[in-house]
């Protein structure tokens, strides 16, 4: 359809734009990856084929259940991009069909992240953005609960990233907030863009981008609010937002 085409064009765009971003302030700070935040003492070492055929050993029956509880409980042994890897080796040898909810999987592994490893950002940078941001969504879902107000819990995650860590790692930290922000007010976009109003200078304009990528994501998935992309109107919602946000994050992400 009109819409599918016109979600799917302003999601390159946003690619390329964050792309953009990414480069223009790669060489203000450190090097940091999400890949290493989750210390090397709070995980044992592991091979992702041991971890594997274990799971394939122990699942015989290809139980969605039994899958579930493995992939959990490496979470909680090894953290998030472990258990993720193994989750899409499943589906791409067949052993996890297509049609199983892994976004919903990845948020179950993003609240295992928050318990095991702790409510902070480097713990949270460590959720890939795989299955669609699933394990972030759903580390953001748990601090939630366990932190109020909202802002605080934003605050817990993405403000205790200290000095050490370069703009891009911050703005990154809450572009995966923006995300988790519009999972936990039901893709209501205003209302996740008054969140991100709350947060200051690059925690705005990271907060802002996330939650519009959010709701093209969401578009795409067919999970967008009613009536928040247009057929005949390709702005559309650029052109129904504050003009702030309309500078510095909806048309930089769609």
């Amino acid at each position: 359809s009109n819409v599918h085409k016109i979600v799917i064009v302003v999601l390159v765009v946003l690619f390329l734009v964050t792309g953009i971003f990414a480069f223009r302030v790669y060489f203000l700070g450190s090097k940091n990856s999400s890949s290493e935040v989750i210390k090397e003492n709070q995980v044992k070492n592991y091979t992702t084929a041991e971890l594997y055929q274990d799971i394939t050993q122990k699942c015989k029956d290809k139980s969605v259940d039994c899958f579930q509880e493995n992939i959990r409980e490496i979470t909680k042994r090894l953290g998030p991009k472990a258990s993720l890897e193994i989750l899409e080796l499943l589906q791409d040898n067949g052993f996890v069909q297509r049609n199983v909810d892994d976004h919903e999987l990845a948020h179950l592994v993003g609240k295992d992240t928050a318990a095991a490893f702790g409510i902070n950002g480097e713990v949270f940078l460590s959720c890939p953005t795989s299955f669609n941001y699933g394990c972030q969504h759903g580390f953001f879902q748990y601090a939630l609960v366990k932190i109020k107000p909202v802002k605080k819990a934003i605050d817990s995650i993405c403000g205790s990233l200290g000095s050490e860590h370069s703009i891009k790692f911050k703005f990154y930290c809450y572009h995966g907030v923006g995300h988790g922000v519009m999972d936990a007010e039901s893709y209501d976009l205003k209302a996740s863009l008054d969140i991100c109003d709350t947060l200051d200078g690059i925690g705005k304009d990271g907060c802002w981008q996330g939650a519009f990528m959010e709701n093209v994501n969401a578009g795409m998935r067919g999970e967008a609010r009613k009536d928040i992309f247009s057929k005949t109107d390709p702005l559309a919602p650029c052109n129904q937002v504050q003009e702030n946000h309309t500078a510095r994050g909806c048309i930089d992400s769609n």
